[in-house]
Protein backbone atom coordinates (compact mmCIF):
# COMPACT_ATOMS: atom_id res chain seq x y z
CA UNK A 1 0.00 0.00 0.00
CA UNK A 2 2.94 2.57 1.02
CA UNK A 3 4.21 1.92 -2.67
CA UNK A 4 1.23 2.56 -4.05
CA UNK A 5 0.48 5.32 -2.48
CA UNK A 6 3.80 6.65 -3.26
CA UNK A 7 3.28 6.68 -7.12
CA UNK A 8 -0.06 8.22 -6.95
CA UNK A 9 1.46 10.79 -4.78
CA UNK A 10 5.48 11.66 -5.92
CA UNK A 11 5.82 14.39 -8.16
CA UNK A 12 8.17 12.81 -9.76
CA UNK A 13 6.48 9.51 -10.04
CA UNK A 14 3.65 10.95 -11.20
CA UNK A 15 4.90 12.33 -14.16
CA UNK A 16 6.75 9.29 -15.21
CA UNK A 17 2.93 7.40 -14.68
CA UNK A 18 1.45 10.05 -16.74
CA UNK A 19 -0.74 10.04 -12.96
CA UNK A 20 -1.97 6.66 -13.58
CA UNK A 21 -2.66 5.94 -9.76
CA UNK A 22 -4.96 8.77 -9.64
CA UNK A 23 -7.89 7.94 -7.71
CA UNK A 24 -6.30 4.20 -7.22
CA UNK A 25 -8.46 2.52 -4.45
CA UNK A 26 -6.70 -0.23 -2.26
CA UNK A 27 -7.47 -2.77 0.06
CA UNK A 28 -5.09 -4.57 2.29
CA UNK A 29 -5.39 -8.12 2.32
CA UNK A 30 -6.61 -9.48 6.03
CA UNK A 31 -6.36 -12.78 7.44
CA UNK A 32 -6.23 -15.47 5.18
CA UNK A 33 -8.82 -13.83 2.61
CA UNK A 34 -8.54 -12.15 -0.48
CA UNK A 35 -10.56 -8.55 -1.00
CA UNK A 36 -10.37 -6.56 -4.07
CA UNK A 37 -10.55 -2.90 -3.68
CA UNK A 38 -13.35 -1.15 -5.81
CA UNK A 39 -13.14 -1.15 -9.23
CA UNK A 40 -11.27 1.47 -11.09
CA UNK A 41 -12.13 2.75 -14.59
CA UNK A 42 -9.42 2.87 -16.99
CA UNK A 43 -9.88 5.71 -20.12
CA UNK A 44 -7.61 6.54 -23.04
CA UNK A 45 -7.95 9.62 -24.46
CA UNK A 46 -9.61 10.50 -27.33
CA UNK A 47 -7.85 10.66 -30.88
CA UNK A 48 -8.16 14.19 -31.16
CA UNK A 49 -6.79 15.28 -27.45
CA UNK A 50 -3.24 15.40 -28.53
CA UNK A 51 -4.58 18.64 -31.04
CA UNK A 52 -5.45 22.10 -29.74
CA UNK A 53 -9.12 23.05 -29.27
CA UNK A 54 -10.03 19.59 -30.73
CA UNK A 55 -11.42 17.07 -27.64
CA UNK A 56 -12.92 13.43 -27.94
CA UNK A 57 -14.66 11.94 -25.46
CA UNK A 58 -11.82 9.25 -23.41
CA UNK A 59 -12.08 5.62 -24.58
CA UNK A 60 -13.20 3.43 -21.92
CA UNK A 61 -10.57 0.52 -21.38
CA UNK A 62 -10.88 -1.77 -18.53
CA UNK A 63 -11.27 -2.25 -14.86
CA UNK A 64 -8.85 -2.66 -12.25
CA UNK A 65 -8.67 -3.79 -9.00
CA UNK A 66 -5.37 -2.64 -7.34
CA UNK A 67 -4.34 -5.46 -4.24
CA UNK A 68 -0.97 -5.33 -2.66
CA UNK A 69 -0.26 -8.75 -1.33
CA UNK A 70 2.36 -11.65 -2.21
CA UNK A 71 1.81 -13.12 -5.59
CA UNK A 72 2.65 -16.59 -4.66
CA UNK A 73 -0.16 -16.99 -1.61
CA UNK A 74 -2.51 -15.11 -4.20
CA UNK A 75 -2.43 -17.58 -6.59
CA UNK A 76 -2.96 -20.09 -3.67
CA UNK A 77 -6.40 -18.27 -2.64
CA UNK A 78 -7.64 -17.28 -5.98
CA UNK A 79 -10.12 -18.92 -7.93
CA UNK A 80 -11.08 -18.87 -11.72
CA UNK A 81 -9.11 -18.21 -15.10
CA UNK A 82 -7.92 -15.25 -16.82
CA UNK A 83 -7.48 -14.63 -20.26
CA UNK A 84 -4.72 -12.35 -19.97
CA UNK A 85 -1.94 -12.74 -17.15
CA UNK A 86 1.39 -10.02 -17.31
CA UNK A 87 3.77 -11.04 -14.84
CA UNK A 88 5.68 -7.99 -14.17
CA UNK A 89 8.23 -8.87 -11.36
CA UNK A 90 11.24 -7.26 -10.41
CA UNK A 91 14.20 -8.46 -11.70
CA UNK A 92 15.64 -12.15 -9.53
CA UNK A 93 17.75 -10.39 -7.64
CA UNK A 94 17.04 -11.68 -3.85
CA UNK A 95 15.39 -15.33 -3.09
CA UNK A 96 12.12 -13.83 -2.12
CA UNK A 97 12.21 -12.61 -6.07
CA UNK A 98 13.57 -15.62 -7.14
CA UNK A 99 10.66 -17.89 -6.47
CA UNK A 100 8.73 -15.45 -8.59
CA UNK A 101 10.50 -17.10 -11.25
CA UNK A 102 10.23 -20.54 -10.39
CA UNK A 103 9.29 -23.93 -11.83
CA UNK A 104 6.38 -24.10 -8.85
CA UNK A 105 5.58 -20.66 -9.13
CA UNK A 106 4.49 -20.79 -12.98
CA UNK A 107 2.85 -24.17 -13.06
CA UNK A 108 0.55 -22.14 -9.97
CA UNK A 109 0.07 -19.08 -12.65
CA UNK A 110 -1.11 -22.15 -15.66
CA UNK A 111 -3.81 -23.67 -13.76
CA UNK A 112 -5.43 -20.38 -13.81
CA UNK A 113 -4.98 -19.50 -17.17
CA UNK A 114 -7.33 -19.97 -20.11
CA UNK A 115 -7.20 -22.64 -22.21
CA UNK A 116 -6.91 -20.06 -25.09
CA UNK A 117 -4.88 -17.59 -22.83
CA UNK A 118 -1.90 -15.82 -22.89
CA UNK A 119 0.64 -14.70 -21.28
CA UNK A 120 3.92 -12.01 -20.77
CA UNK A 121 6.51 -12.81 -18.37
CA UNK A 122 9.27 -9.71 -17.81
CA UNK A 123 12.77 -11.85 -17.84
CA UNK A 124 15.63 -9.06 -17.43
CA UNK A 125 17.72 -8.38 -20.26
CA UNK A 126 18.71 -11.05 -23.22
CA UNK A 127 21.86 -9.17 -23.51
CA UNK A 128 23.11 -8.08 -20.26
CA UNK A 129 21.60 -11.01 -18.75
CA UNK A 130 21.54 -13.58 -21.25
CA UNK A 131 21.77 -16.67 -19.29
CA UNK A 132 19.19 -15.04 -16.65
CA UNK A 133 16.70 -14.81 -19.64
CA UNK A 134 17.21 -17.99 -20.91
CA UNK A 135 17.12 -20.09 -17.57
CA UNK A 136 13.44 -18.14 -17.26
CA UNK A 137 12.49 -19.33 -20.56
CA UNK A 138 13.63 -22.85 -19.72
CA UNK A 139 11.57 -22.69 -16.62
CA UNK A 140 8.46 -22.16 -18.29
CA UNK A 141 8.91 -24.61 -20.70
CA UNK A 142 9.02 -26.77 -18.29
CA UNK A 143 6.12 -25.67 -16.48
CA UNK A 144 4.19 -26.63 -19.71
CA UNK A 145 4.11 -23.27 -21.68
CA UNK A 146 4.90 -22.80 -25.22
CA UNK A 147 6.93 -19.69 -24.23
CA UNK A 148 8.23 -16.80 -27.45
CA UNK A 149 10.76 -14.71 -26.12
CA UNK A 150 11.12 -11.38 -27.45
CA UNK A 151 12.83 -7.79 -26.75
CA UNK A 152 12.88 -4.29 -27.20
CA UNK A 153 15.35 -1.11 -26.91
CA UNK A 154 13.92 0.34 -23.06
CA UNK A 155 15.20 3.88 -23.15
CA UNK A 156 16.15 3.51 -19.20
CA UNK A 157 16.82 -0.01 -19.63
CA UNK A 158 18.64 -0.72 -22.84
CA UNK A 159 17.69 -4.18 -24.48
CA UNK A 160 14.72 -6.03 -22.23
CA UNK A 161 13.27 -8.80 -22.78
CA UNK A 162 10.42 -10.86 -22.20
CA UNK A 163 8.57 -13.99 -22.65
CA UNK A 164 4.93 -14.80 -24.54
CA UNK A 165 3.35 -18.09 -23.22
CA UNK A 166 0.82 -20.06 -24.10
CA UNK A 167 -0.58 -23.07 -22.19
CA UNK A 168 -2.14 -25.20 -25.48
CA UNK A 169 -0.02 -27.94 -26.87
CA UNK A 170 0.31 -25.43 -30.28
CA UNK A 171 4.26 -25.52 -31.06
CA UNK A 172 6.19 -22.35 -30.46
CA UNK A 173 7.12 -22.44 -34.28
CA UNK A 174 3.23 -22.20 -35.04
CA UNK A 175 2.95 -19.60 -32.67
CA UNK A 176 5.76 -17.69 -34.10
CA UNK A 177 3.67 -17.61 -36.85
CA UNK A 178 0.45 -16.65 -36.03
CA UNK A 179 2.45 -13.27 -34.44
CA UNK A 180 3.86 -12.56 -37.99
CA UNK A 181 0.26 -12.33 -39.05
CA UNK A 182 -1.11 -10.25 -36.42
CA UNK A 183 -3.13 -7.71 -36.98
CA UNK A 184 -4.55 -5.39 -34.71
CA UNK A 185 -7.97 -4.11 -34.01
CA UNK A 186 -7.51 -1.21 -31.50
CA UNK A 187 -5.75 1.65 -31.32
CA UNK A 188 -1.82 2.27 -30.77
CA UNK A 189 0.22 4.97 -30.16
CA UNK A 190 3.67 2.89 -31.06
CA UNK A 191 2.98 -0.59 -31.35
CA UNK A 192 2.59 -2.14 -35.06
CA UNK A 193 2.24 -5.40 -35.68
CA UNK A 194 5.39 -5.29 -38.25
CA UNK A 195 6.90 -3.65 -35.23
CA UNK A 196 6.06 -6.62 -33.06
CA UNK A 197 7.02 -8.96 -35.44
CA UNK A 198 10.27 -7.32 -35.48
CA UNK A 199 10.64 -8.19 -31.39
CA UNK A 200 10.76 -12.02 -32.01
CA UNK A 201 14.00 -11.70 -33.83
CA UNK A 202 17.27 -11.67 -32.06
CA UNK A 203 20.89 -11.83 -33.18
CA UNK A 204 23.14 -14.71 -34.05
CA UNK A 205 24.04 -16.67 -30.05
CA UNK A 206 21.32 -14.87 -28.83
CA UNK A 207 19.33 -17.60 -27.56
CA UNK A 208 21.99 -19.97 -27.90
CA UNK A 209 23.62 -21.60 -24.19
CA UNK A 210 24.97 -24.87 -22.83
CA UNK A 211 23.11 -24.34 -19.65
CA UNK A 212 20.48 -26.77 -19.39
CA UNK A 213 19.47 -25.81 -15.47
CA UNK A 214 15.72 -24.41 -14.72
CA UNK A 215 15.17 -22.38 -11.90
CA UNK A 216 13.22 -24.12 -9.07
CA UNK A 217 12.07 -23.27 -4.97
CA UNK A 218 14.59 -26.39 -3.97
CA UNK A 219 17.24 -24.97 -6.80
CA UNK A 220 17.02 -21.33 -7.19
CA UNK A 221 20.00 -21.25 -9.71
CA UNK A 222 18.75 -18.23 -11.19
CA UNK A 223 19.80 -16.61 -8.21
CA UNK A 224 23.35 -17.21 -9.04
CA UNK A 225 22.85 -16.65 -12.73
CA UNK A 226 22.04 -13.39 -12.11
CA UNK A 227 23.87 -12.01 -9.13
CA UNK A 228 27.44 -13.34 -10.65
CA UNK A 229 27.06 -14.52 -14.47
CA UNK A 230 24.78 -11.44 -15.63
CA UNK A 231 25.40 -8.00 -16.21
CA UNK A 232 29.26 -8.37 -17.34
CA UNK A 233 28.60 -5.90 -20.22
CA UNK A 234 27.14 -3.02 -18.30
Amino acid sequence: PAMTQLAATHPLLTAINENAFADARVTRLDAEGISPGPARQIYQPGPDSHRPRQTSPPVHLAEVRIMNLDADKYLEQVSGLWDVIIVDMPDPSSPELTKLYSREFYMKIKRHLSPEGMMAVQSTSPYLAKESFLCIGRTLESAGFTAIPYHDNVPSFGDWGWYLCTRNAQSASKLTHEITRLKFTIPTRYLTPEVFCSQIVFGKGMLETSNAEINTLLFPVLLTLYNHDAWQLE
